[in-house]
């Protein structure tokens, strides 16, 4: 029996209070359409009903006998109906589909190792979403909020990642001839990109704030090695960061996962005495990069203005009023071509003037024909 069924109560003849499932049969009917209107019910709706000494409608047993409610149960027609507004109850186990013969089963770490990470991502969303009993969601956020309390408790060290960057640039190969040399750029840029990408893994959103600023420090390295870098793998490593945005976007998408307060304090970090602090050696890369280099990939100016405590998406006071300036000029210069159409259109109907009165005279000064 349902709780909410349960739970239910009826006063008896006395007045008093009572449990009627504790002395009284029940049973399930489903009403027909034709006698939802005696008990106000709705299609296809489940009732529970409980055993009485005063039915709700007066004819209740004539409506059962006439065939109008369907009997579900044991039930003398004394009754009081009561709407169980409950899902129909979930199997307590799965089973999969029938297996075809001739197909083994393996155990579950073998099945699992075999499907995709994306199908694995998406059956476990779909697992989640479809488990009534919240196993799967509960453990998805005990796992979110581990992994979060771990993460703000810790810091990570980035700095051997910076001096294998700087090995693989200036002195893994540096033994090599110039043409072998070319040919193992492309392996020192592939070094470069995993160090970049392996601090880009493990400082997120989650990282506490010493780790977010040993990986700007790190790839503040890394972003001088690779401006400072000479010779042929340098030149190819200029080449490269002429367009891959790697190391810029890694810069920026962890200052994106921190407060202003925050960039702003770890814009001010020393990492050495007497070195300057993180904005400032950022402010040397950009210009680096930007103005004797040409490294699109290394102007981190969105970087340098978050850790100097600005917002780059903020639009300052002069930076509104030159453009209601530029708006001006535009203005301006929308009056102006205005103008010079209106003066094109003048000489254009003073020049049809003109040639209309030569045509006209012409025509008067041009003999009549006289046919012979």
């Amino acid at each position: 029996m349902f709780p909410a069924a349960k739970r239910q109560r009826m006063d008896d003849a006395s007045g008093g209070s009572r449990n009627p499932d504790q002395a009284q049969p029940h049973a399930y009917v489903l009403p027909h359409a034709s006698a939802l209107p005696a008990i106000g019910g709705a299609p296809e709706q489940s009732y529970q009903i409980h055993i009485g000494t005063a039915p709700p409608v007066p004819d209740i047993r004539a409506l059962f006998e006439a065939g109008r409610y369907q009997e579900a149960g044991l039930a003398p027609m004394s009754q009081l109906f009561a709407p169980t507004h409950m899902p129909l109850p979930r199997p307590t186990r799965y089973h999969p589909d029938p297996i075809p013969y001739g197909i083994m089963i393996p155990d579950n770490e073998e099945m699992v190792n075999a499907i995709s990470p994306d199908l694995l991502k998406r059956m476990f969303l779909q697992l989640t979403q479809e488990d009534a009993s919240g196993l799967m969601y509960s453990a998805l956020v005990n796992h979110h909020v581990r992994q979060h309390v771990t993460e703000r408790t810790r810091v990570i060290n980035f700095d051997s990642y910076s001096r294998t960057a700087w090995h693989a640039i200036n002195t893994k190969y540096d033994r090599l001839s110039g043409s072998k040399q070319y040919e193992r750029a492309n392996d020192v840029l592939n070094d470069v990109e995993r160090c970049i990408e392996s601090i880009s893994q493990q400082a997120t959103a989650f990282s506490s704030f010493g780790t977010k600023v040993n990986a700007l420090e790190t790839l503040r390295r890394i972003g001088k090695t690779i401006i400072s870098a000479s010779e042929i793998i340098g030149r190819e490593v200029h080449r490269n960061y002429e367009w891959d945005m790697g190391l810029k976007n890694a810069i920026t998408t962890i200052l994106r996962t921190m407060s202003r307060e925050e960039c702003f304090k770890a814009g001010q970090n020393v990492s050495e005495v007497g070195k300057g602090k993180l904005w400032e050696k950022m402010e040397w890369v950009r210009a680096e990069a930007v103005n004797n280099h040409c490294l699109a990939g290394l102007d981190v100016w969105e970087a340098c203005e978050r850790l100097r405590g600005e917002d780059p998406d903020e639009i300052t006071d002069s930076e509104f009023e030159k453009e209601d300036e530029s708006e001006g000029d535009d203005q301006d210069e929308e009056e102006d071509e205005d103008e010079i159409q209106e003066d094109y259109e003048r000489e254009n109907e003073g020049s049809t003037g003109r040639d209309d009165e030569r045509s006209n005279a012409s025509d008067e000064d041009e003999e009549p024909f006289h046919p012979s």
